[in-house]
C-alpha cells in the first residue's frame, strides 16, 4: 500500500475509497497500486466499478488485469461478460452499449398541471 494511505482509507479495503483514490491520484499512478493487490480484490474492485455506468470504464480496464475465473467469483455469470469486454475496452465503450442515448427512456411523470379529483 502507498505510504501516503492510512489503513482506515486503505482503498482496496473499501471500493468508495478506491473511487477516491483513482479520482485523487495520476490514473497511471492508480492503476499501478490497483495491479499490485491480490486478484481476487481486483475482481472485486472492477467489478464494482463496472456496476457504475460513470466508472464502468476504468471498471474494464481494471479488469484486464483479472483472469476469467477471478472475475468469474467476484461477479457470477456477470464475470464472463466483464472478461470479455475487459479484452477489447475501447469497442465495447465505442459500441454504444452503455451510453445515454442508448439507455432505455423512460416516460417522464408530473404530478403538476393535473386536473383534481373531486372526492
Amino acid at each position: 500500500m502507498p505510504n501516503h494511505i492510512s489503513d482506515s482509507k486503505n482503498p482496496a479495503a473499501d471500493p468508495e475509497n478506491m473511487i477516491a483514490y483513482m479520482r485523487d491520484n495520476p490514473f497511471a499512478e492508480a492503476m499501478g497500486y490497483v495491479e499490485s493487490l491480490p486478484e481476487s480484490a481486483r475482481a472485486r474492485i472492477a467489478v464494482f466499478f463496472y456496476q457504475r455506468r460513470h466508472l464502468r470504464s476504468t471498471g474494464l480496464e481494471i479488469a484486464k488485469t483479472c483472469s476469467r475465473g477471478a472475475l468469474n467469483e467476484a461477479a457470477g455469470g456477470a464475470g464472463e461478460t466483464i472478461y470479455h469486454q475487459s479484452r477489447n475496452p475501447d469497442a465495447t465503450m465505442r459500441a454504444g452499449q452503455f451510453t445515454e442515448e442508448r439507455a432505455p427512456r423512460h416516460k417522464k411523470i408530473s404530478l403538476a398541471g393535473g386536473q383534481a379529483l373531486a372526492s
